[in-house]
């Protein structure tokens, strides 16, 4: 169970819009939405990457402690005013695998970062049929590692689109983990975002009311025209519109315009 974060910025946006937003997301780690049955807070430490305008990977930043007292947390330290940049970042609940950096999201293969919420597979038995080999043990590493790995099944022929490949990997998870809670993502890959909301509303451990109000991600802009995408509509003065995602939905969002494109994940 986590809190995820997506933010891009414009070149023209100011300091203090960038670090509002971005502590508007950190204060989840103390106050973020949880299930009644678990204690407060996502406090199992943070993660960040970060897309520079001279860079096609990302910067990453981690930590074991809480988002919320973490001195380390230094946005000034991440993001630079008057350049465009973007990134992903998690706040850690725990559920599968230990506290430590291996687990600690986000996960980074060349371009790539991704954060996930939810649990695919509590078992370590079943969950390796995910992906085979991982830095760390959760499946939500494993899932990155899943889309990677069909990302690259074609070697013979034209690799998959990043969408194509994205999109295999959500419907193959649904279908060999049936017992999976919720598939919330988001990956980056320096030119666009891909965000998924696919929750298991079939799952007996809470109601159907309590699971879409947990697996909850929206899309909104800043006044400066910035795109943010978090688990929890975020309250700032910043912000202008934000908009819940459907369920069974995979989005795309350019960072080159802003253009969202939405299809359904049957």
């Amino acid at each position: 169970m986590c809190r995820l974060f997506a933010f891009s910025f414009p070149k023209h946006s100011t300091q203090e819009l960038r670090v509002t937003c971005i502590d508007a997301f950190r204060e989840l780690a103390r106050s973020g939405n949880v299930f009644s049955t678990s204690l407060p807070g996502h406090a199992d430490g943070w993660g960040i990457a970060v897309y520079k305008e001279d860079s096609s990977s990302p910067s990453v930043y981690k930590s074991l402690s809480s988002g919320a007292d973490d001195r380390d947390f230094d946005i000034h330290s991440f993001i630079e005013e008057g350049k465009a940049e973007s990134g992903i970042a998690h706040l850690r609940k725990k559920t599968v695998g230990e506290l430590a950096l291996p687990n600690t999201h986000p996960f980074i293969s060349g371009k790539y970062s991704f954060i996930h919420n939810g649990t695919i597979a509590s078992d370590r038995d079943v969950y390796h049929t995910l992906a085979p080999s991982c830095e760390g043990s959760t499946d939500s590493e494993r899932l990155f590692r899943k889309f990677l790995e069909i990302k690259k099944s074609n070697a013979d022929k034209e690799e998959l689109s990043t969408l194509h490949a994205y999109l295999e990997m959500i419907m193959a998870t649904k279908k060999e983990h049936p017992e999976y809670s919720a598939i919330n993502t988001i990956l980056h890959d320096g030119d666009n975002l891909y965000v998924s909301r696919v929750i298991n509303l079939e799952r007996g451990d809470h109601t159907k009311e309590v699971l879409e109000n947990y697996y909850t991600l929206y899309i909104g802009t800043t006044i400066c025209g910035g795109t943010i995408v978090a688990s929890e509509a975020l309250s700032s003065e910043i912000i202008s519109s934000q908009t819940l995602l459907p369920n069974n939905s995979l989005s795309v969002i350019s960072l080159m315009d802003g253009s969202l494109r939405t299809y359904t994940v049957l």
